[in-house]
């Protein structure tokens, strides 16, 4: 039988979200699933997505950014900027917490055709210095310039941007030929380049290029081809937001919740603007670059414009 595979990345804690595209890969015959990292922090269930990932058959899960943080959860302790990945440190089981501290950073299997898919959370090539523009999901809107898009208006802009970046394309003639997986920037993307097929399968717990579904991405090898289908799997938002609020993560991180609550419905990032804006004012205050104070990220709370993104 042949491998249908579900792409998944971004979860961040959001348990409804990660059910319901497990729901509907396997109706639509998913036999196989590749996790791209960032399964907790920003919603209040990292022990029931733990159970589920655990529980996948012929899956390969790798690690992202966030389980990575949690080795420095004690250090950052009491710091209120640090306080989503505090509250999951103390949240997480010790099974689940050896679970994901335990994961790999990437993986490299080889499909039944013999071809090589990789796995990443954070693909270099597109997420450089100095940055490709589109693919920051803080600038995706403004990149966009349209009041409404498709994903295949998307899919164009970004192989166009990457066209004319020499310096990826040379990245890129370098890679060895096969599939390349990431995550990371939650903006669902696919390109074909050189002989590479480069698949972000989005944001699944909190997409940042449109709102009211949680995406993923399903492909299989044909005989002559890959098919990639994207996918976005509607479930109940608002439902999820109210329970988000209701948690006790919320007492324990309210910026995080508030944050996630406005990416979340609005489908657009509020993270990196609000982090970036606390940071300049910690700078203003004369403190570290990063975390910044509790008085600080009180004081960016206070004053930061919610209605301006």
């Amino acid at each position: 039988m042949q491998t249908r595979y579900a792409v998944i990345s971004d979860v961040h804690g959001n348990l409804p979200a990660l059910q319901a595209v497990i729901a509907d890969a396997e109706r639509r015959g998913a036999n196989a699933y590749l996790l791209l990292g960032d399964y907790i922090v920003d919603f209040p269930w990292p022990n029931e997505v733990a159970e589920t990932l655990r529980s996948l058959r012929n899956a390969t899960i790798i690690r992202g950014n966030k389980e990575e943080r949690l080795l420095n959860a004690r250090v950052w302790r009491g710091n209120e900027q640090m306080a989503a990945t505090e509250w999951t440190y103390r949240e997480l089981t010790p099974e689940n917490l050896t679970y994901y501290s335990a994961l790999p950073s990437s993986a490299e299997i080889t499909d039944d055709s013999g071809e090589k898919i990789r796995l990443f959370h954070n693909f270099k090539t597109l997420i450089r210095e100095p940055r490709i523009e589109i693919f920051r999901s803080s600038l995706f809107h403004a990149q966009m310039g349209m009041s409404r898009f498709t994903i295949e208006d998307a899919n164009l802009r970004y192989r166009e941007a990457v066209l004319n970046r020499s310096d990826a394309m040379a990245e890129i003639a370098e890679l060895p030929d096969g599939v390349y997986l990431w995550g990371h920037n939650h903006l669902q993307s696919k390109l074909e380049i050189d002989g590479k097929l480069l698949i972000n399968p989005g944001g699944c717990g909190v997409p940042l290029d449109f709102a009211g579904a949680a995406p993923y991405t399903l492909i299989e090898r044909t005989a002559e081809r890959w098919k990639i289908t994207q996918l976005r799997v509607k479930y109940d938002v608002q439902a999820t937001v109210d329970a988000l609020k209701a948690s006790q993560f919320s007492k324990a991180a309210p910026v995080w919740v508030k944050l996630a609550e406005k990416s979340l419905l609005g489908g657009r990032d509020y993270f990196a603007p609000f982090r970036n804006y606390a940071h300049e004012l910690g700078l203003s205050r004369g403190e570290p670059d990063y975390p910044v104070s509790n008085e600080t990220w009180r004081l960016a709370a206070a004053t930061f414009d919610w209605d301006s993104l």
